[in-house]
């Protein structure tokens, strides 16, 4: 029984002292993968650094590369700006020496034009003086339709002349020409001399058209860049103003579409604008100026219009038709009041621009250089001013190189009272030209 117990007893202390050993030798293993862990973790790290150190070096470098290759473009581009501006210099100075150089020749154009109005008007008076009568004038035409060129029309006082053409012209009942110049309207007496302007709120006229209401006359006019018509008294004084397009949604989107190039009214007051140098539509309004309907638009269907640039209410006919100018499709449509398409009456002109009616002829101007007549059924009678054929044409056709009855660019045409015509040409050097009727 003691023995048992010393047993048990000395086991009791033995227990505890191997527990306590087994437990320091495991807690010393422990400590070592501890260390070891960490030690990886370590290196791991260092590893992970070097190579990111290593990436961003290269991308150090890289970036370095690429900056030096910019600053490389960029001294290029400012190479390549400093040779454009000088370049742009050169330009200008050599633009300069052409506009120097136009002007110059400009003037002698003018000197020189001056020159044969004058050796013109000498002739004359030693024609006159040795009993010749009066220096013969180009004729154009032929048959029951020759016409004559009549020289120095209009005559102007110092200081004014027609200057550069894009306009109109119109003829009152009391034989006054209203020519659309530059600035302003000019008015011509029934005697070929200028009279007055209208001022220059009427700057910029394109297209006008004399026309009776109530027993007075009035001047209609279309102003494209200011985005209006007008009818004024022919003093000039403002009595409607028809301003901007038909307020239509989806009509025009913006006001710079809108570019009304010619107007004509009926007798019972309806107005009719076409939008030439805009959408190539037709506006209608009521002789207080509202809104009624639009037809037209571009293409080169019937019906459509590529520059609707003149308009025309012709009453030859029982029933009133609309002619209208189909510029960039070279022919003269014809239409009911309402808009509707009834026939192309000449599909083989030079860029109509302008007509009127005398009596029962009918004359359309044309951009190629032309003036074509046509007899109560629009069957045409004759060309006029075509001859030479190989003549220059177009705005910039010098005074020295105009041939006399020759027509170079008609943008604007008129009958007057007595059945004369005037053909305004658009010419930077200004010319306008009146032709009288030859009788036979």
């Amino acid at each position: 029984m003691k023995k048992t117990f010393r047993l048990l007893l000395l086991s009791s202390f033995l227990v505890p002292v191997v527990v306590s050993a087994h437990e320091d030798g495991a807690h010393a293993d422990d400590g070592d993968a501890k260390v070891a862990a960490i030690q990886g973790d370590l290196d791991y790290l260092r590893k992970t650094a070097a190579e990111k150190e290593k990436e961003l070096n290269e991308k150090l470098a890289a970036s370095q590369a690429d900056g030096k290759a910019k600053a490389l473009e960029v001294e290029e581009l400012k190479k390549a700006l400093a040779a454009a501006a000088d370049a742009s210099k050169e330009d200008r100075r050599k633009i300069t020496a052409l506009e120097n150089q136009l002007a110059v020749l400009t003037r002698r154009a003018g000197n020189y034009h001056s020159a044969l109005e004058e050796l013109r008007d000498r002739l004359a008076d030693l024609g006159r003086s040795m009993g010749a009568g009066e220096l013969a004038s180009a004729k154009t035409g032929s048959g029951e339709h020759v016409y004559q060129v009549v020289p120095d029309w209009p005559k102007y006082p110092e200081g004014k002349s027609l200057g550069s053409l894009h306009g109109d012209l119109a003829a009152d009942s009391a034989g006054r020409v209203y020519i659309a110049v530059g600035g302003t309207v000019q008015v011509i007496g029934a005697d070929g001399v200028y009279e007055r302007d209208l001022g220059d709120q009427w700057a910029g006229v394109h297209g006008m058209k004399v026309r009776r209401q109530d027993g007075e006359e009035f001047l209609f006019v279309a102003l494209p860049g200011a985005k209006k018509v007008a009818k004024l008294k022919l003093d000039g004084t403002p009595v409607l103003e028809i301003d901007g397009p038909p307020k239509v949604e989806g009509m025009y989107g913006d006001i710079k579409e809108y570019n009304p190039t010619d107007v004509d009214v009926t007798s019972d007051g309806t107005i009719y604008v076409v939008d030439g140098y805009g959408k190539s539509l037709v506006h209608i309004y009521d002789k207080s100026g509202n809104y009624m309907t639009t037809f037209g638009g571009k293409g080169p269907d019937n019906g459509k219009f590529n520059v609707c640039h003149n308009v025309l209410i012709d009453t030859r006919q029982e029933k009133p038709t609309l002619l209208i100018s189909d510029r960039e499709n070279n022919r003269l449509q014809l239409h009911a009041m309402d808009g509707s398409f009834i026939q192309t009456i000449d599909a083989e002109l030079r860029q109509p621009c302008a007509a009127d009616i005398y009596g029962d002829l009918l004359a359309v101007g044309e951009l190629g250089g032309r003036l074509s007549l046509y007899d109560r059924d629009n069957k045409l009678i004759v060309r006029l001013g075509d001859d030479p054929a190989d003549r220059e044409k177009g705005n910039g056709v010098p005074p020295e190189s105009w041939v006399d009855g020759a027509l170079v660019a008609v943008h604007g045409f008129t009958f007057d009272a007595k059945g004369d015509l005037y053909a305004q040409e658009w010419n930077r050097f200004g010319r306008l030209i009146k032709y009288t009727h030859v009788k036979q």
